[in-house]
């Protein structure tokens, strides 16, 4: 609040739709909140993965909870972004952009901008590994209780998670109106990098952050060239996947 009433910021420099109705202290505002209900949500989140008989059962509830607890966390920053964009535009899910002109062709961007991204990290990994030894590091903090999935309804619970919930709510609040945010103040380059960085930030895991940073700085670009969430819903979407039949795999 007191940055919100104290806080001058410049006029905005890039070009539409970037010219965007919020300004940095709001994005501040937006990562607080969900930083908050991060930590508030993983003080309640799902315990050691069962082992045992009862393990596909109490599996597929955790799976339920981790859910909820998703939904709960990302459901209530969401919330305030909508609020905060609906008092300045008539249309908040278009300026966080929502926009499907062109259905194919942004399906096929996003498919096109992974594969190459996908190329790249293999190159990249395969150089690194003949040079160091080890592998870059793919997951997220959940990977030990996913690759503990005991069920075919479990695993069909995580994809849901991983590749449906998470891409449409992270490429809303991190593309949309964080990077959004960003790009009315900063260049491309800068506002790319930057919100690479807060989205591997918020995603808490240090192993991962090269891979996570990467990963956003991608979506950021594919939002920067085509002005539509598509895209990066999309490579979002594959990306989680990937890594998600990677997890399993590995546990098998």
């Amino acid at each position: 609040l007191l940055l919100r009433w104290g806080l001058s910021l410049p006029r905005a420099r890039a070009p539409l739709p970037f010219a965007v109705p919020w300004t940095l202290v709001d994005v501040a505002e937006a990562v607080a909140v969900l930083l908050f209900a991060l930590v508030v949500g993983g003080l309640i989140s799902p315990g050691t993965p069962p082992h045992g008989a009862e393990a596909a059962e109490e599996g597929t509830m955790r799976a339920v909870l981790m859910g909820v607890q998703y939904v709960l966390v990302v459901g209530a920053t969401i919330a305030l972004i909508i609020w905060r964009v609906r008092s300045r535009s008539s249309h908040p899910w278009r300026v966080l952009g929502m926009r499907f002109r062109g259905p194919a062709r942004l399906v096929g961007v996003g498919i096109a901008g992974y594969a190459v991204f996908l190329t790249g990290i293999l190159a990249v990994g395969a150089l690194l590994g003949s040079l160091f030894g080890g592998a870059l590091a793919l997951a997220q903090t959940t990977e030990e209780i996913i690759g503990s999935a005991a069920s075919t309804t479990e695993v069909v619970l995580y994809l849901i998670l991983v590749s449906v919930l998470a891409p449409l709510a992270e490429e809303t609040i991190f593309r949309g109106y964080v990077y959004g945010g960003l790009r009315r103040f900063l260049s491309a380059g800068q506002a790319i990098l930057l919100g690479g960085l807060v989205f591997a930030a918020v995603h808490l895991n240090a192993d991962a952050l090269l891979m996570i940073t990467a990963i956003g700085a991608l979506l950021c670009y594919l939002y920067e060239r085509t002005r539509s969430l598509v895209p990066g819903i999309v490579a979002h979407a594959l990306h989680n996947g990937l890594v998600l039949m990677i997890i399993l795999l590995q546990s098998m």
